[in-house]
């Protein structure tokens, strides 16, 4: 695996944000994210954390943040992050398709159905496939 530093902008602030690449398989940031080791994400949590204490009426703060807790598999803080960013932004598709993961990786398959719905209605083609598999019966 190869580190790269990158600086990502939420509100008026740059944050620094490790992200680890697999040199064996392409990755994708939205949806099923891209997996970081959960030291990578403690060592991002300072920058996650002040960004949000600054901008705490950013919807892109907490998605950030709920972000590195979705490559992380830390499916619950994930969810809590994505739930704030949807408080303040609720027509956010990629968003709704993150928390839709996070619940069903929590185990909340039925809660997970209505923000996959909503993804998929805002656009968010591969909202489709999670339907598909967890919410048609």
């Amino acid at each position: 695996m190869s580190f790269q530093r990158l600086a990502v902008s939420s509100g008026l602030a740059l944050i620094p944000v490790l992200v680890v690449f697999s040199l064996a398989s392409p990755t994708r940031w939205w949806g099923h994210a891209i997996t970081m080791p959960s030291k990578l994400v403690y060592e991002a949590l300072p920058y996650l954390n002040e960004n949000v204490d600054k901008h705490p009426g950013e919807a892109s703060a907490f998605r950030l943040r709920g972000d590195a807790w979705l490559a992380s598999r830390t499916w619950d803080r994930a969810a809590d992050d994505y739930t704030m960013s949807l408080d303040l932004d609720p027509d956010n598709g990629a968003v709704n398709l993150n928390l839709g993961i996070a619940l069903i990786n929590s185990g909340r398959s039925d809660d997970a159905c209505y923000y996959l719905r909503k993804a998929r209605s805002l656009g968010v083609k591969e909202a489709t496939d999670y339907l598909a598999r967890y919410c048609i019966r």
